[in-house]
């Protein structure tokens, strides 16, 4: 099974990707394709994120999740197409840890490399529960992480181009697609493997 959320808009690569589209062969039903406009917020993105994860999990039970975590999705890449801030991707990775399955953490893309990094190690103390500090210790890279020097990142000033009401008529058909896969998956007793991809 594999979940991916993405910007979706026409001339973006790869051009597919539509929430219609589950699938193809004998892996017809088992995709989620969950996209978004550009810009995306937080505040429009976690909640999003959070109703389709919990559905695809009720739906599917995975034994395992592999979650894929671009640094791309972060606010300041100049490919991701996202508003998001590490603490909402974060939000989204603790709901998954919620599920209380094995996982494998994967980076991806990024390519704000500064952003990029301060979304990982933000991650990875999420993930292992560890306290940390906001600032940025000194390191041979230190000068790269001014002017503040602090693990946060900034949200651009752009204007969010999803709505709450296209987002929810986005879920409403991907749980009605997952109603496919949960036949197929009991008639071949599956034992699922779930994939995130942001």
């Amino acid at each position: 099974m594999t979940v991916s959320t993405h910007l979706h808009e026409a001339g973006y690569f790869p051009g597919t990707g539509n929430v219609t589209d589950i699938g193809i062969g004998a892996g017809r039903g088992y995709t989620v394709n969950a996209p978004y406009d550009r810009d995306i917020s937080g505040e429009m993105f976690v909640p999003y994120f959070t109703e389709i994860a919990q559905a695809v999990y009720e739906t599917f039970r995975p034994n395992v999740c592999v979650i894929q975590c671009g640094g791309d999705v972060i606010s300041g890449d100049h490919l991701g197409g996202t508003n998001l801030l590490p603490g909402d991707c974060i939000s989204c990775v603790k709901k998954i840890l919620e599920f209380k399955v094995p996982f494998i953490f994967l980076g991806g893309g990024g390519y704000n490399i500064i952003n990029t990094a301060k979304y990982w190690t933000a991650l990875t103390a999420t993930i292992l529960n560890v306290e940390i500090s906001k600032d940025i210790p000194e390191n041979d890279f230190f000068l790269e992480f001014g002017p503040d020097y602090v693990i946060d990142v900034c949200k651009r000033n752009v204007k969010d181009k999803n709505n709450a009401q296209d987002l929810s008529q986005k879920v409403c058909v991907i749980k009605g697609n997952n109603q496919i896969s949960k036949l197929k998956l009991v008639e071949l007793s599956l034992n699922a493997l779930f994939i995130f991809l942001f």
